[in-house]
């Protein structure tokens, strides 16, 4: 609309896009008529009361349901500012309101071009050593095998399931993208932190048959071998892992077999 009312004032160009597109707006831009400046204003750009007042208004008249309004306030807001928003929708009884202050989260509405400078991988040397770990899973034996590069650092990893079956397609993916994050730089403590606890329903029926298992899922294993390599603590930081976390919904558990989870209070001698 932006465009066609520009067009039509003969002020339209490739340059004015360029202009909208880094400012992200169209206040400060002197070619613009006035007229047009108050009619295209960005959500920043109107007062927060009156973001309030329109949920209000179509709410009150026009809506037997919720409606869900966001209310988009400048990086310089104080807390006294997004308490006088909330109130205001209590008093006009709005069903439901979000307020999000510029900037709280990298990447999200932020106005103006971002140049982005994507990250190549190292290259792979021709031959590599690495070591193999065999972890029981609810889908059978499986496989993490981790490559490193000459300085000792973990470049690759691959995956294999043995008989049991499972989805070799998923460990694969996890494996591969894993391997392009390390071969990226990224740093393995965050894969890790990623993949640590994910947990498989599979897992969690074998766990509750009385089968051995241990690990949540086939994430949870790649990060079990990352986490081994970086501390160097192998099969007793595992084994205490496993014990601390509970197979239905992944939180802290009491530590020994009948802990119970203080998220589900899942557990106990009797539980799971």
């Amino acid at each position: 609309m932006f465009k066609e009312a520009a067009e039509a004032r003969g002020i339209y160009s490739g340059e004015l896009v360029e202009k909208v597109a880094k400012t992200g707006s169209v206040q400060n831009l002197d070619e613009v008529p006035d007229d047009l400046k108050a009619i295209f204003k960005t959500a920043y750009e109107i007062p927060a009361d009156r973001h309030v007042q329109m949920q209000g208004a179509i709410q009150k008249k026009y809506c037997d349901n919720g409606v869900s309004k966001t209310v988009n306030i400048c990086s310089s807001a104080t807390v006294e500012d997004i308490e006088r928003i909330f109130l205001l929708a209590y008093r006009l009884k709005c069903k439901g309101i979000t307020v999000f202050r510029q900037g709280s989260r990298p990447g999200v509405l932020t106005p103006g071009k971002e140049d982005r400078h994507y990250v190549k991988m190292w290259p792979r040397p021709k031959v590599t050593f690495g070591l193999t770990e065999k972890f029981k899973t609810g889908c059978g034996s499986l496989y993490i095998h981790v490559n490193k590069n000459g300085e000792g650092r973990p470049l690759e990893i691959f995956s294999s399931l043995g008989k049991g079956g499972g989805c070799p397609a998923q460990s694969e993916a996890t494996a591969r993208l894993s391997s392009l994050c390390l071969r990226c730089g990224v740093d393995p403590a965050e894969i890790v932190h990623q993949l640590r606890r994910i947990i498989c329903p599979t897992a969690c029926s074998a766990r509750a048959a009385g089968k051995p298992v241990d690990v949540t899922s086939c994430p949870d294993a790649v990060s079990r071998v990352l986490s081994n390599l970086l501390s160097g603590d192998k099969k007793d930081k595992a084994q205490a892992h496993l014990q601390d976390v509970c197979f239905i919904c992944g939180g802290q558990r009491e530590p020994g077999r009948c802990g119970v989870c203080h998220c589900c209070y899942a557990g106990g001698c009797e539980g799971v």
